[in-house]
């Protein structure tokens, strides 16, 4: 099954080079929940939704413990998950207070990736085809305009 994309024209004021190109956008086509995702494992193997179900639940648990202990954790066949943090700068080292210039932290996942001719692939997505979405407003392109009729010269 194809990866979905449509065509999104890039609208900041903040960097006037890129104000106005395109770039393709995936396409979100539904979601798909733990629970789903348990009973479709249930019918490739013999453990059941139940068990799938405290196993992912036992793993989020580890995963989060893993991270507030401040460890990188590594899901084989996955990837990783570390914490990152969000401060704002000051000019001297000595001025940074983590109350007052902590903002946030958050989880940074990378998936597993392999290299392949000098280019960084992630496993999860190799052989991957594309396609554009149908049913919106698709931006014209140059080729998709009528050719402009020209008068000959008198």
């Amino acid at each position: 099954m194809p990866i979905t994309y449509k065509l999104i024209q890039i609208k900041n004021d903040k960097i006037p080079s890129m104000n106005g190109k395109w770039y393709a956008r995936a396409v979100v086509n539904g979601i798909l929940k733990t629970s789903d995702l348990a009973s479709k494992i249930q019918e490739r193997c013999t453990v059941t939704t139940p068990d799938i179900l405290a196993v992912v639940s036992a793993l989020v648990s580890e995963i989060r413990e893993g991270l507030l202990a401040g460890m990188q954790v590594n899901i084989e066949s996955l990837g990783t998950f570390r914490i990152g943090l969000k401060c704002r700068s000051v000019l001297e080292a000595k001025d940074f207070s983590i109350q007052k210039d902590l903002q946030s932290a958050h989880v940074i996942f990378n998936p597993i990736w392999t290299v392949n001719n000098k280019k960084h692939i992630n496993t999860m997505l190799t052989g991957c085809k594309f396609q554009e979405m149908g049913n919106y407003d698709k931006p014209v392109k140059e080729t998709d305009q009528p050719a402009a009729q020209t008068q000959p010269a008198a």
